[in-house]
């Protein structure tokens, strides 16, 4: 083989070799530097119950289900402090916002449910049964709730990423985590977390 081809391989293989470490650290300075971001830019707007400032509503997002019409660990917490907000005077009505196209998964029903055993009246309570996402609630809040303020009730894991989004979107929202509880496959929610927010950034990006 000539040798001047065979200099000329080595070369190159180190040549894109360079390249691609350099673009795999700064994608990583890239994605470090949004989520930074999200959370600097809502920091100041968590707040525990009695600390909380007072708004139109609270928001519950919908989560799994324990049984048909049951909900899960994750939603019963959401829920739990959601009333503490309402029977503290913090909000007016609770909004509960989920995924209840699917009759055998219907995520309003069961928050409804719930909330009722617990003594809430019905009336208190504003139904939002297309809230498919964090994105479609917060958006659905503003435009089609016409909800301008609220409190967001949900996990830590989960609750940057909410509030970065509703405010994104025109909704004044403070947020008051539900962390009620030790979660099991909490790993699988971060993962999920860490891609939903880059998501997050981009969609509600103006």
């Amino acid at each position: 083989m000539d040798p001047i081809i065979q200099t000329i391989r080595p070369r190159t293989w180190k040549k894109w070799a360079k390249r691609f470490i350099f673009l795999f650290f700064l994608l990583i300075l890239i994605i470090a530097g949004i989520l930074f971001s999200i959370n600097h830019k809502v920091a100041d707007k968590i707040f525990t119950i009695n600390s909380a400032p007072k708004k139109q509503v609270a928001v519950v997002f919908g989560a799994g289900l324990k049984f048909k019409d049951w909900p899960g660990d994750f939603l019963k917490d959401r829920i739990l402090i959601a009333l503490e907000l309402y029977k503290e005077g913090k909000v007016e009505k609770i909004l509960m916002s989920g995924d209840s196209a699917d009759l055998t998964h219907d995520e309003v029903k069961a928050m409804v449910n719930f909330a009722v055993t617990q003594g809430l009246k019905s009336d208190n309570l504003i139904l939002d049964p297309l809230g498919l996402s964090t994105f479609d609630t917060c958006k659905r809040l503003k435009n089609i709730f016409k909800i301008s303020d609220a409190i967001l009730v949900t996990q830590s894991v989960h609750l940057t990423r909410a509030l970065y989004v509703c405010n994104k979107l025109g909704v004044d929202a403070a947020g008051v985590a539900a962390d009620l509880s030790d979660y099991s496959g909490m790993w699988k929610f971060k993962m999920r977390e860490f891609f939903a927010s880059l998501a997050a950034w981009w969609l509600a990006a103006p």
